[in-house]
């Protein structure tokens, strides 16, 4: 077996594609390896002639790798639409539906540590491939790399890929394609820039070094707002942190929303696809809470009916909003591959799709998650309404309940994990936190839904020794005993 492939014959795709460390795993030779395995699919599900895009953010060497994966794309008969800049994940997605293209990958690791880099794949649903697609490819990947040579067919260095790279475009196997304009023309459907146009908010968009600049920015000047950009310049790096737009890295963007007495605070992550909110005084709004802002918002506004679809571990705030407008909702595994199944199973349906790690879409849009879409339609919600998006939340609440949010990543070695779920498997807790347990619910990890409607949803890392509980209370009372309780449980 070459050199390496030891460690690529156990490559796993997980939620959100493959992620390795850079110069370790991820190098130009698995990279071509994987691209490989995926071409390999793309021929057997779409037939010859399929054509696919492609997308990258701004991690170390992402414009080299992306010209590698085109003329490996080419060598192996599919067509590769290659971008001249940085192009995030959502953009992509919309490039496989407007263009009806076989499929598209995109080159990130989304809010991983700069370290890393990674392909996402989706087939030409523009959906997140699903389990058993990604099986498939790791499986061929594997095979692939039993007689693959040590080193990758096509050059490292810009200048030689450049000389390739001109020479498919002439014979027509690689296209320089430009899908900012119909991505923005699909957002300014569902948009209404009116209010926007009329309030000319004061915004501060966080772009996180990521391929969201150039695009956030550029949509929210358009529509009349005016921006202050954190973080727009290239940075591998990422600045020394994850480009993860979380309560703890949102600092920069915190104090510029202060500086400019600004409405709003916008940010994405990496790959543009997860968004990150800030209120007029600074608060950062959980992404729980903003998609129940939406929901009420989209289905006030626009006169949507139908349901919303939200991951296990998502806050039933959500269903209160749904409850309280007459709508459905539909629960669903985590990964956003499942929600964006159901966006294209009843799309007449589906009014807002969304996970509390900071993912939505919405109508009418991509069945994937869009944090550029997100940032433009809360700038749209403030301008709507005129108040800021503390006050719209003190108002949701006093209409459908109140609704505390929260998360702990507890420490637990592999094998008392284990054991933790076992003991949920085989004697679940008929009480927690001195409330009794109503349902279990096992479509992903175990969520004891209990009486009074708090939860605590339990799902084991598979790559780290740790728990997540994911907490969601009546009040902050509540939320502080749930957290011991959980404390407790874990300590145990």
């Amino acid at each position: 077996m070459p050199a390496g492939a030891l460690r690529m014959a156990t490559i796993k795709f997980g939620t959100s594609g493959w992620r390795a460390v850079m110069a370790e795993e991820f190098t130009f030779r698995n990279v071509e390896v994987v691209i490989r395995a995926i071409s390999h699919v793309v021929r057997e599900d779409s037939g010859s002639g399929a054509s696919v895009a492609i997308g990258y953010d701004g991690r170390f060497l992402s414009p080299r790798f992306a010209r590698a994966v085109a003329l490996t794309f080419a060598s192996e008969g599919i067509r590769a639409l290659l971008p001249e800049r940085a192009t995030p994940t959502p953009v992509v997605a919309h490039a496989i539906q407007d263009r009806g293209l076989a499929g598209g990958i995109v080159l990130t690791a989304s809010h991983n540590p700069p370290e890393y880099n990674g392909i996402k794949f989706s087939p030409a649903t523009a959906a997140p491939a699903p389990p058993e697609l990604t099986a498939r490819i790791e499986t061929r990947a594997a095979e692939l790399l039993a007689d693959a040579p040590a080193s990758a067919a096509f050059p490292s260095a810009r200048a030689e890929q450049d000389a390739l790279v001109s020479e498919q475009v002439e014979a027509g196997r690689v296209e320089w394609y430009a899908p900012y304009d119909a991505y923005r023309d699909r957002l300014f459907s569902i948009l209404d820039v009116e209010p926007l146009r009329a309030a000319q908010l004061t915004v501060v968009a966080d772009v996180f070094y990521g391929a969201g600049r150039g695009h956030l920015p550029e949509l929210l000047a358009e529509v009349g707002c005016a921006v202050e950009i954190v973080h727009d310049e290239d940075n591998p790096l990422f600045g020394g942190a994850r480009p993860d737009p979380v309560e703890a890295n949102v600092g920069a963007l915190v104090r510029r929303v202060r500086a400019t007495e600004a409405a709003v605070g916008l940010a994405v992550d990496g790959d543009a696809d997860r968004f990150g909110i800030v209120d007029a005084d600074g608060t950062y709004i959980h992404a729980n809470h903003v998609l129940a802002l939406l929901s009420d918002y989209l289905i006030s506004s626009r006169g949507w009916r139908g349901e919303i679809v939200r991951s296990v571990p998502t806050s039933h705030l959500l269903d209160a909003v749904a409850a309280h407008h007459g709508a459905s909702v539909v629960e669903t595994p985590t990964g956003f591959k499942y929600i964006g199944e159901r966006s294209l199973e009843a799309p007449g349906e589906f009014i807002l799709g969304g996970e509390e790690s900071n993912g939505m879409t919405v109508r009418g849009h991509i069945p994937e998650k869009d944090g550029i879409l997100a940032c433009l339609l809360v700038a749209e919600m403030v301008a709507a309404r005129g108040v800021t998006l503390s006050e719209l939340l003190e108002d949701l609440f006093c209409r459908v309940g109140r609704r505390e949010v929260d998360r702990l990543d507890l420490e637990l070695p592999d094998e008392r994990k284990r054991a933790l779920l076992a003991r949920f498997d085989d004697d679940p807790p008929t009480e927690f936190a001195g409330r009794r347990v109503e349902r279990i619910v096992t479509l992903d990890g175990h969520k004891l839904v209990l009486e009074g409607g708090a939860f605590i949803a339990l799902r084991a890392s598979g790559t780290e020794p740790l728990v997540r509980c994911y907490l969601d209370a009546n009040d902050r009372d509540e939320m502080v005993a749930l957290k011991d309780a959980a404390r407790e449980m874990i300590g145990s």
